[in-house]
């Protein structure tokens, strides 16, 4: 009986030693197959990512597969598919990574494809959560910048762009975000300040020397305007807006054969654009070629019927052109799209001239200067007609 007491319990140690020992083995296996995993992953680290990739991503698969709780699989999985714009795809790596491990990076990482998706409140939640697990990174704050700026809370904008600001001063996405912001507010001192920090960090940065240009135009500083715009166009020949700038910028020097080239590379570039368009029929009438001016703004008129400023500009090129009847018509147009438009006025008021109706012009020349004192055309023509 002592016997048959210790033949069982021998064998039951044995059995318990042998699960032990396939449980073991099935740890060393699940070992190695994380060390596969990681190698994939590696290797994928390795590799640019241009566009979507089927085989890239039944790798990111595999290694999925060989290690179901590697949450780096599952993220670095997000990263790839929000890279080619997968957006729901991504959300769904990033929260299978968050379900086995709360991480910062992940939380801001789902944060961000929520943005991407405009899913505002969501990204919001996940930024939060980021900063709550410890996340210290700028990119945090520059995500919840933006859904401050979506919603126009122009100032709470700038508070979570400090935030950003604090954390790496020199962060060139923090100070174009800032410059941006300011812009947007009118600041656009500031935002001349927050474009040039941005270009001290990256000097060949495109947008920043086009938006840096831009606002040295708003501030009437065209002569400064043309060398950052000059450097935007050495780096990216194909951006209609730089070519743009340049020619208000040179038109406002008064160089109009320069305005003017760069006026038609803006439009052949932009083919269709109703603020080149306008832009260039501007020039011509001033170089004193409105019947080429009128093509150009017929044209601005079919891409953009309701545009105020295209009704404008063809008025003063059939006032130029004696088709005093066309003006009038077109001149009311413009007012009719926007009532408060005051250089329509202005140029109402110099076709009622041309026609001797004295009073009408003046009542229209003083409309204008009621709705923009700073409208030196109108002030000048109704102080002539005194």
């Amino acid at each position: 009986m002592m016997f048959l007491t210790n033949h069982i319990s021998n064998w039951v140690f044995l059995r318990w030693l042998l699960a032990l020992s396939l449980l073991s083995s099935a740890n060393a296996f699940a070992a190695t197959d994380c060390v596969e995993a990681s190698r994939i992953l590696k290797q994928l680290e390795g590799s640019a990512v241009t566009a979507k990739d089927d085989d890239r991503l039944k790798e990111y698969d595999k290694a999925i597969e060989y290690c179901p709780k590697m949450a780096e699989a599952h993220y670095n999985k997000g990263v790839y598919l929000l890279r080619v714009m997968e957006v729901d795809s991504a959300i769904d790596a990033y929260k299978a990574a968050i379900a086995i491990r709360e991480n910062w990076r992940f939380s801001s990482a789902l944060a961000t494809a929520f943005l991407e998706k405009g899913d505002d409140q969501q990204a919001e939640k996940n930024f939060e959560e980021a900063i709550r697990l410890g996340g210290k990174d700028p990119s945090i704050y520059q995500g919840l910048s933006i859904i401050r700026r979506r919603n126009e809370d122009f100032n709470e904008a700038l508070e979570m762009l400090r935030k950003a600001e604090n954390l790496d001063g020199g962060n060139i996405i923090t100070l174009f975000n800032t410059a941006a912001v300011y812009e947007l507010q009118g600041d656009i001192d500031s935002a001349i300040v927050y474009y040039q920090k941005t270009l001290e960090q990256a000097p060949e940065h495109v947008p920043a020397l086009l938006h840096l240009g831009l606002a040295l135009q708003k501030r009437g500083r065209a002569g400064e305007s043309i060398s950052p715009l000059k450097r935007a166009a050495l780096s990216n020949t194909q951006n209609p807006q730089i070519f743009r700038g340049l020619g208000l910028a040179y038109e406002q020097l008064g160089d109009l054969d320069l305005a003017e080239e760069m006026l038609r590379k803006a439009v052949v570039l932009d083919q269709g654009n109703a603020q080149s368009l306008i832009n260039l029929g501007i020039v011509l009438i001033r170089k004193e070629q409105p019947g080429l001016a009128k093509e150009f703004l017929l044209n601005a008129i079919e891409s953009d019927s309701k545009n105020a400023k295209a009704y404008n500009a063809l008025g003063w090129a059939e006032i130029e052109l004696g088709r005093y009847e066309d003006a009038e018509e077109t001149l009311s147009k413009a007012i009719e799209i926007n009532p408060r438009y005051a250089e329509a006025r202005n140029n109402l008021g110099v076709l009622y001239q041309r026609l001797g109706k004295i009073e009408r012009a003046k009542e229209e020349f003083s409309v204008a200067l009621q709705l923009d004192p700073s409208l030196k055309e109108a002030r000048s023509n109704l102080e002539m007609m005194k």
